[in-house]
């Protein structure tokens, strides 16, 4: 028996003993925090996913009726938890996903009817969420992907618009490898050149 194995059964010990003191948490029931989608008629509730923390808050993609699939954020309490930002108003949503922090911003990939699916950052605040860049002008948007964060800095691919092709249609731009420090001035259009 090696030494890793030989301390195996006193690690589980002690991980038994650190619950057993702490009847505190184990004695409370979950609860809801807040029910995003009320109606009656929502069989799958909210379907909250994509939970990531920024600071002291969570922020989560949750779907509702009136919002569709939109980026919300709680504190852990009812009052706390408010839609961010509607990022596509109405019933359809963003769909925001493709979530990554850069520094002290989360950014991730959310569409509209005016830009398509673009990168969009956010503070955490309603007013520090914005679109990162409108990468392949137009309605289709730069289809991001590929999300990376290296040394501080994000990685991802995108469709994007070149002097070469100023005006040509979205879904007919190639992908290109982009960097950002999660402003729009920070980003980089790494692919012109790659061979």
């Amino acid at each position: 028996m090696n030494r890793t194995t030989a301390h195996a059964p006193l690690a589980a010990l002690a991980a038994l003993v650190l619950l057993a003191g702490s009847t505190h948490a184990l004695a409370q029931s979950p609860q809801l925090d807040r029910d995003i989608n009320p109606r009656p008629a929502a069989a799958f509730g909210s379907s909250p996913t994509n939970f990531f923390s920024l600071g002291n808050r969570v922020l989560f993609t949750a779907g509702s009726r009136e919002h569709g699939a939109e980026l919300w954020t709680s504190d852990g309490t009812a009052a706390g938890t408010t839609l961010l930002k509607d990022i596509q108003p109405g019933p359809i949503g963003s769909q925001p996903r493709f979530f990554a922090r850069v520094g002290q911003r989360e950014l991730h990939t959310a569409g509209n009817i005016a830009l398509g699916e673009e990168v969009w950052v956010t503070d955490g605040t309603p007013e520090g969420t914005i679109p990162l860049g409108d990468f392949a002008a137009g309605r289709i948007g730069s289809a991001p992907g590929n999300p990376i964060v290296i040394d501080g800095v994000l990685l991802f691919s995108a469709r994007v618009c070149t002097p070469a092709s100023p005006s040509s249609p979205a879904d007919t731009l190639p992908f290109r490898l982009l960097t950002t420090d999660g402003t729009p001035a920070g980003t980089v259009n790494l692919g012109d050149g790659l061979s």
